[in-house]
């Protein structure tokens, strides 16, 4: 009878909970609308996508030239030479798959939902991470409010959020990731992980890490659920568009702005100490992982998914909004409030002065 009760309960609760996203989801992007798209136009990384989706529903190559000039005279208002070769849609075609609804709307609402859905992720991500990294406790009102006050205007995301890319999106897949498998939930693991193939530039080390690690512990059900939703998505994105592959791979052969490293001005002596400390923190991960009744585990998980991006190709610095998961470490984990508030000072400040 109390268990009855009980579930009575948690589903009344359901409702107002959804009715609660709903409605800042729609303040978030009205407000969207009126400070950023009015004075923006089409100047936002979503643009490219809402392009080439609308071109994929009627039919045309998402990566053919002529979409990328759409984009271009869309971005820039104003035409590019025809004599070179101009690079626009560069994600896997399945992307495109994730955000269907959005290309049938006109692109100011469009961009503005978008928009709107990035707080949501950002506070969603906020949650977890600290659910996570303190091995099952929720933030305090206060903390929460003050977790998502420092991550809008920490710079990089500030930037994902400004620019309406998709950043944020990617950071919220790797923490459901981590969480699925911290809690032996291995079909959403892996499903997940597949999730997170739509850019992978951003993936490619956590998914061969995280698949590394299965097999060496013997998780069949996350390979198998990363092979179900991997292939899930090849083949309905296939049936879609037709065999785009080697488009793809033509288009991320021509991209002008891939660097190998996101520091690539630094210096050879900067590029050897990051490769140095991720593979330190990559280890310590793996033990980590492979050793549950370890206390560092939680912080490994961290450290590993902030740090292994410096480990892929970067487009630009606004890539490292990932490193929020590393700034979610100390904050969950420091003791001491003068220690806590040096590591989120000095966090905050160093993307602004460098």
């Amino acid at each position: 009878m109390t268990l009855h009760k009980h579930d009575i309960t948690a589903k009344r609760k359901v409702l107002p909970a959804i009715a609660l996203v709903l409605m800042a989801w729609l303040i978030f992007s009205v407000g969207f609308y009126y400070i950023m798209v009015v004075s923006r136009g089409y100047r936002f990384d979503f643009t490219y996508r809402w392009i080439a989706g609308r071109a994929a529903l009627a039919g045309q190559d998402p990566y053919s030239q002529s979409v990328s000039h759409a984009v271009y005279q869309a971005m820039f208002g104003k035409d590019y030479p025809l004599d070179g070769y101009l690079q626009g849609f560069s994600n896997p075609a399945y992307h495109l798959l994730l955000f269907v609804p959005l290309y049938y709307l006109p692109f100011q609402v469009a961009v503005s939902l978008w928009g709107g859905l990035q707080f949501l992720f950002l506070f969603a991500a906020l949650i977890i991470g600290y659910y996570l990294l303190t091995g099952g406790n929720f933030p305090s009102s206060p903390t929460l409010a003050w977790l998502v006050f420092y991550c809008v205007f920490y710079r990089y995301s500030m930037i994902n959020l400004t620019f309406a890319q998709f950043v944020i999106f990617q950071i919220l897949l790797t923490l459901l990731v981590l969480l699925a498998a911290a809690y032996r939930r291995d079909w959403l693991c892996g499903l997940c992980l597949a999730l997170t193939t739509n850019h992978p530039a951003f993936s490619v080390a956590l998914v061969i890490i995280v698949l590394s690690l299965a097999l060496f512990v013997r998780r069949w059900k996350i390979i198998a659920g990363f092979l179900l939703g991997f292939l899930g998505l090849m083949l309905a994105s296939i049936i879609w568009m037709g065999w785009w592959p080697s488009n793809f791979l033509e288009s991320t052969r021509h991209y002008a702005g891939l660097a190998p490293w996101p520091l690539a001005d630094s210096g050879i002596g900067v590029q050897v100490l990051v490769v140095i400390i991720s593979l330190l923190v990559g280890s310590l991960a793996a033990i980590a992982l492979c050793q549950p009744d370890l206390e560092m585990k939680r912080d490994g998980v961290g450290l590993l998914t902030g740090l292994s991006l410096y480990l892929i190709p970067q487009t630009n610095l606004y890539n490292l909004a990932f490193l929020l998961i590393f700034i979610l470490v100390g904050w969950a984990n420091l003791k001491n409030r003068w220690l806590r508030l040096a590591w989120l000072g000095g966090w905050w400040l160093l993307p602004w002065i460098n």
